[in-house]
């Protein structure tokens, strides 16, 4: 059940930004995985805000 829980949680990220390749490369890195968060247009990089909306919001479903 709280697997369950943590996963309908999840696409909040994708809220932060349209296409949202870009969120799923930062959340990676917040991970402390290297991978680089370069994206190819239309996507572009996360503004600071919303990678700490990103941070925050990863570290309540304590996924890093």
């Amino acid at each position: 059940a709280q697997y369950h829980q943590t996963l309908l949680q999840i696409p909040q990220m994708y809220q932060l930004d349209t296409p949202f390749v870009n969120v799923i490369k930062e959340a990676i890195s917040l991970c402390v995985r290297p991978v680089s968060t370069h994206v190819l247009p239309p996507a572009g990089p996360l503004d600071d805000a919303r990678k700490a909306q990103l941070k925050t919001l990863l570290q309540q479903l304590k996924l890093c």
